[in-house]
């Protein structure tokens, strides 16, 4: 080994669960770690445990506030030696903490795809079941008069029940209207 090298063993300090997984996507974040690099006298904050086609990997920790698209904090190659030792270090304490992922689960993209399809079809059940009950609703024109003229439907003065007041001058109005063919 190169006398310049610099030992690096991971240790994580930190771990929250994230509450509900989506295990749905192709790419689950299951938690976020803390990971104090001895080597290296540094700690890195929120890193992320993510599960990517079947595998687990360390995501950069992003900075406070920024978007999901801005860049990372730092970089690292998700394959290289680095970010490996820092998964298999939180995999472990993830573990010990409780975490796990469903069995039966199937993190590829045709899965997700299919699952997300069933979604979606329920979804079109639920707001059609709300169409049809809207539907069976009385109807909030029932009380007005509807008068079709030349393909354009004209939504009148509500059906007076009684002719006094208001209703009253408006019918005598309409009346003098429809006489001058207004």
């Amino acid at each position: 080994m190169n006398d310049n090298c610099i030992r690096v063993r991971p240790e994580v300090t930190g771990v929250n669960l994230t509450s509900r997984p989506n295990f749905d996507l192709p790419l689950t974040i299951v938690a976020f770690c803390d990971v104090r690099l001895d080597g290296l006298s540094t700690t890195l904050y929120g890193v992320a445990l993510a599960v990517k086609g079947g595998k687990w990997i360390a995501l950069p920790p992003k900075l406070p506030g920024t978007r999901p698209t801005d860049a990372n904090a730092i970089q690292w190659n998700l394959s290289g030696p680095f970010p490996q030792l820092i998964t298999d270090a939180m995999v472990e304490r993830y573990a010990a903490f409780g975490g796990r992922i469903p069995d039966g689960w199937e993190p590829t993209i045709e899965a997700a795809r299919a699952r997300n399809a069933e979604r979606r079809e329920a979804g079109k059940a639920h707001v059609a079941a709300k169409i049809a009950r809207q539907e069976e609703e009385a109807d909030p024109y029932a009380d007005y008069d509807i008068v079709e003229k030349g393909g354009v439907t004209w939504i009148g003065l509500p059906k007076p029940e009684d002719d006094s007041g208001v209703l009253r001058t408006l019918k005598v109005e309409q009346e003098i209207c429809d006489r001058a063919g207004l």
